[in-house]
């Protein structure tokens, strides 16, 4: 994929790199909604992998791509939330494996991200 970053005069990052990336991963998934800019340092979309829990799909660049899956749980509707976040990921995963363009996916949680070995 290329780099779709914009850079400012003095060369400030004005729009973060991977929208192109996220377009295309959004674009798979019935329901997703455009992605937005997130922050100055990545780029989100929305998606309900089951109703009543919709899920929150970052993807940022801080050294290899990195895509972090969440799921918005109402509280009336929080003990399935095991099930929304487990839906969310096997939809992400499912798509990912779809683009040719993607390799080297590996799949981590928060502590397991944090204390792995770059390469």
């Amino acid at each position: 994929m290329i780099d779709d970053s914009v850079e400012g005069e003095h060369g400030d990052l004005i729009q973060p790199p991977g929208r192109g990336i996220l377009q295309s991963i959004a674009s798979l998934i019935e329901g997703a909604s455009e992605p937005i800019q997130h922050s100055f340092y990545g780029w989100k979309f929305t998606f309900k992998p089951v109703a009543y829990h919709s899920s929150t799909v970052l993807l940022q660049c801080p050294d290899t791509w990195l895509i972090i899956v969440s799921v918005d749980v109402w509280w009336l509707f929080g003990r399935n939330r095991r099930n929304s976040y487990n839906a969310a990921i096997k939809m992400v995963n499912d798509t990912l494996h779809q683009i040719q363009s993607i390799s080297n996916i590996a799949w981590f949680n928060q502590k397991e991200y944090m204390n792995r070995v770059v390469e």
